[in-house]
């Protein structure tokens, strides 16, 4: 879900659809941004709903099968079908509680397929932290 600026937003899991009354209930999550702000209707999306697989490109993730569903497009097949699994939340971590950390160049690299952590619970640092002076 998106808040009032389209800016930030809050990722839950789905606990539950009524589908007849167009009501969506939400369980772990909400925690992702950290400035607050009211929901924007109708500004949300579901991803991971096995029902809802029905276009080239989408997939769907069994987790308690381990099966993945891939929907292919008409040039994609499953014999030439190519899958990487991203495996690492981070690439980079640069840190020092003394705040002497200077100067870091990260320069000419081509950086894939780190996984999604959004539902990861973390700190919100403070603004002063990540600030540029």
């Amino acid at each position: 879900m998106l808040h009032t600026g389209l800016w930030g937003g809050w990722q839950y899991q789905m606990k539950a659809a009524d589908l007849s009354n167009h009501t969506f209930f939400f369980g772990y999550g909400g925690y992702q941004e950290a400035r607050g702000s009211s929901i924007r209707n109708n500004h949300f999306y579901v991803e991971n709903v096995f029902e809802e697989l029905d276009q080239a490109g989408e997939w769907y993730y069994d987790e308690q099968e381990q099966l993945l569903f891939v929907y292919f497009n008409q040039t994609d097949s499953p014999q030439s079908a190519q899958v990487s699994v991203a495996v690492l939340d981070t690439l980079f971590h640069i840190a020092d509680n003394s705040s002497t950390v200077k100067n870091i160049v990260l320069q000419g690299l081509t950086l894939t397929e780190t996984r999604s952590t959004f539902m990861k619970q973390y700190d919100v640092r403070p603004k002063a932290t990540w600030l540029l002076r």
